[in-house]
């Protein structure tokens, strides 16, 4: 079953070209690897839901600053202390590191901005 079809202007070179997990194109009208299906409680890289949860809301929902993160941390992890609980994150550095080593598929995530200069 092709779930994409692909329309290359005659006189252009495709933009975009189906490819393999190495990088190798796929040759024309070739199925892409299907993706392996992760278990449902499976949230790596986080340890567990509830750090995916946190990670989720602090940094898509409340865009929070990286200082705020910080104190948030700080006042959870304290309050783990007598119960000899461990933070879900040290520190909003930890929470970014494990944030960048999310994937989506085989595909890993990555961040770039781009500025426009001219009139």
């Amino acid at each position: 079953m092709q779930l994409t079809q692909y329309f290359w202007h005659p006189q252009l070179p495709p933009l975009i070209w189906p490819c393999d997990k190495k990088g190798d194109f796929l040759e024309n009208d070739a199925s892409p690897t299907p993706l392996h299906k992760k278990p449902n409680n499976d949230w790596s890289p986080y340890r567990n839901r509830l750090e995916f949860e946190l990670a989720d809301f602090l940094y898509t929902h409340s865009q929070m600053p990286a200082a705020q993160i910080d104190s948030l941390l700080d006042i959870w992890a304290a309050s783990l202390l007598g119960s000899g609980g461990e933070p879900l994150f040290m520190d909003h550095k930890d929470l970014y590191k494990t944030i960048d080593s999310t994937t989506l598929g085989d595909v890993k995530w990555e961040n770039f901005s781009i500025q426009y200069s001219s009139p």
